[in-house]
C-alpha cells in the first residue's frame, strides 16, 4: 500500500472508478427484471487438468435453478478489450458447458444483458426458423 496522505485520512472520498461489484450488480438487477434469477460470486467445482478446483463466477444466470449463462466482468475497460479465451479462469469455466459473456465496463452492460435475453429466448422457445 501507498503512502496516505493525512488530508484523506478520516475521510471516504467518491471512487471515481465503476468496480466490477458494481457492474455485476447492473447485469444483475436488469436480468432478474427479465425475470432470470442471477447470482453473483456463484461457487462452483470443475474437474480441470487431473484436480477438482473451485471457481467465482462473477454473475450467473439461471432460469429457475437451472444456470444458462456465466458473466465475467471486468472494469478495466480498453485494457481488456477483447476477452482472453486462453486464461485458465476461462478454460475452467467452459468445463460447465454454458455460454460465457464478457463484459468489460460499465458501457457493455446493456449489450451483455441483451446477449444473455436472446439466448434466454432461444432456449424457452427453441431456434428461430426451425
Amino acid at each position: 500500500m501507498g503512502r496516505v496522505q493525512r488530508t484523506n485520512v478520516g475521510k471516504i472520498i467518491f471512487p471515481l472508478k465503476v468496480s466490477e461489484a458494481d457492474i455485476g450488480y447492473k447485469i444483475k438487477a436488469r436480468l432478474d427484471a427479465h425475470g432470470l434469477t442471477c447470482r453473483q460470486q456463484v461457487q462452483a467445482y470443475c474437474e480441470f487438468r487431473g484436480r477438482i478446483r473451485k471457481n467465482y463466477m462473477d454473475v450467473v444466470a439461471f432460469m429457475g435453478q437451472r444456470p444458462v449463462a456465466i458473466v465475467e466482468v471486468k472494469s478495466g475497460g480498453l485494457r481488456f478489450s477483447k476477452p482472453n479465451e486462453s486464461t485458465i479462469q476461462v478454460q475452467k469455466y467452459r468445463t460447465f458447458g454454458l455460454p460465457i459473456f464478457f463484459c468489460r465496463g460499465a458501457g457493455m452492460v446493456d449489450e451483455v444483458v441483451q446477449q444473455i435475453i436472446d439466448l434466454e429466448n432461444w432456449v424457452v422457445e427453441g431456434p428461430k426458423g426451425g
